[in-house]
């Protein structure tokens, strides 16, 4: 076959046999029937491309790329994107439909020139496994979806934004790729550009890997919903996600950099494990990693990079409440060699670097550097806030809390360095307070068993009655030792 097309011939075509099958349909792609019901088929072989499946990539025949993405998906095997002429556009007039993978098994790879494809319709996602009913029903379930090497460009500088007064809801527009309520879902290796809210938003998938992964120019300031960032794991609560895996993912332009959110409703909690971030590196966003309102286990965050992360919140498992977890379990939760540059620089107040809440287990956040920021003019900003668990309104204290090898030097003082509430126990070794703190260095207003130790501060003129604040009601402070300081003893 010369072509797929007559009009764009050269395009799409490749070596078809005559296969003695005879009861399989005609779609478009992998089986086309002659009006006489014989089978042709491609050769055995023979890769598949998805301009085999109709598409042109010139940027004008949306309507021809659409569909042929379409059957490519349907048919669940591995579909190589070649490099376009132009772009292939995806369109469509059904808010929330765009590609919907009828089968599981989808997998589409490019050729290593990173193929653009381009969002054309504002209401409409790139890929997704669902059309918005309003009842979050899903097509499927589709299992093995794996998308590598593609160049997914939503388009936010040519389309409107989504939310209009004419439509019922503004939630969820405009992602690079949106499933839901599936399994196995691998992003690798992909560029997500200009969206409105989104690059990908993997809702209540049961293992999810994303890796190597670039987002820019997402959930821009004047986005309805601007809490959106480049990478979203969502949840209804009653179907969490689990095992979930990010490597290797850089962040610019957008934001946020990763919302886990994994559903509460009316107090009814499901839990979420296995979580592993590592590698991020952000800039010029607004908020970072935040966990929230659902319960985690087994979380760790690692080699994470930002700069610039306006609005604080770098990194933060919180469950619910900003100040500490309200019924809402989460355990073991690791925070590891972080570096944060000129962070939580906008006129905000009451935020901090990095929050870390929890209800029993181990909460560890080791080697950690903070450096300049917080010189927005906003008040009450901490660097580094632990907290246990509120349950039925009384403190649960359980858990062990440790803050090992940090360094805090910010551009204006912050309320607290660190901040401990409503836990059992808190360890800190290894702590520089480089700069100033308005309030104290280590503030535990509920109490529990502290141990601090090894630990220097080098800001002059410190007055030594703001190193230390607890609550003796609660609680108790022991060994401080191995503090050096040049202002005190």
């Amino acid at each position: 076959m010369l072509g797929y097309h007559s009009f764009v011939p050269g395009i799409g075509g490749g070596r078809l046999f005559v296969s003695d099958d005879s009861t399989s349909a005609d779609d478009g792609f992998t089986c086309f029937v002659t009006t006489d019901g014989v089978r042709i088929k491609w050769s055995v072989g023979q890769s598949l491309t998805v301009q085999m499946a109709g598409a042109v990539g010139d940027g004008v025949h949306i309507h021809e790329d659409t569909s042929a993405f379409q059957r490519a998906a349907d048919a669940g095997v591995s579909v190589l994107v070649p490099k376009p002429r132009e772009f292939y556009g995806i369109n469509d007039s059904s808010e929330w439909k765009g590609i919907i993978p009828a089968n599981s098994g989808t997998h589409f790879y490019g050729d290593g020139s990173y193929p653009e494809i381009r969002l054309m319709a504002s209401r409409c996602n790139i890929f997704s496994n669902f059309i918005r009913d309003f009842t979050l029903t899903a097509i499927g379930p589709i299992t093995d979806f794996k998308l590598e090497g593609l160049y997914l460009n939503s388009n936010n500088g040519s389309l409107a934004d989504p939310v209009s007064a004419s439509f019922l809801t503004g939630d969820n527009y405009s992602f690079g790729v949106y499933m839901i309520k599936c399994a196995n879902v691998t992003l690798r290796n992909c560029r997500f550009k200009n969206s409105w809210y989104g690059g990908h938003n993997l809702f209540s998938v049961q293992g999810q890997t994303v890796e190597n992964c670039h987002y820019e120019n997402i959930g821009p300031a004047n986005a309805h919903f601007a809490n959106y960032a480049a990478m979203g794991s969502d949840a209804d609560w009653r179907v969490p996600n689990q095992n979930v895996t990010y490597i290797n993912n850089e962040v610019k332009n957008c934001g946020g950099v990763l919302r886990g959110n994994n559903g509460v409703n009316n107090g009814a909690v499901s839990e979420s494990k296995s979580w592993r971030i590592t590698g991020t590196k952000a800039s010029d966003t607004k908020t970072g990693i935040d966990l929230y309102n659902g319960a985690f286990t087994n979380v760790s965050i690692t080699n994470t990079e930002m700069t610039r992360c306006t609005n604080g919140r770098c990194i933060s498992v919180s469950g619910r409440g900003s100040s500490y977890n309200r019924d809402t379990p989460i355990k073991n939760i690791s925070i590891k060699n972080t570096k944060l540059i000129d962070c939580l620089t906008a006129n905000v107040s009451k935020q901090a670097y990095i929050y870390a809440f929890a209800s029993d287990g181990l909460v560890e956040i080791l080697e950690t550097s903070i450096v300049g920021g917080n010189g927005g003019g906003g008040s009450n900003n901490d660097g580094i806030v632990m907290s246990g668990e509120q349950s039925g309104g009384s403190a649960v204290a359980k858990g062990l809390f440790i803050v090992d090898g940090a360094y805090i030097k910010t551009d204006a003082p912050l309320r607290n360095h660190v901040r401990h509430n409503m836990a059992a126990n808190l360890i800190g070794r290894n702590v520089t307070h480089a700069s100033l703190s308005s309030s104290y260095m280590w503030f535990m207003p509920s109490g529990g068993r502290v141990d601090i130790s090894d630990g220097s501060v080098t800001a002059a003129g410190l007055d030594t009655s703001l190193f230390v604040k607890r609550n003796w009601a609660h609680g108790s402070v022991r060994n401080i030792q191995g503090v050096k300081t040049s202002v005190f003893a």
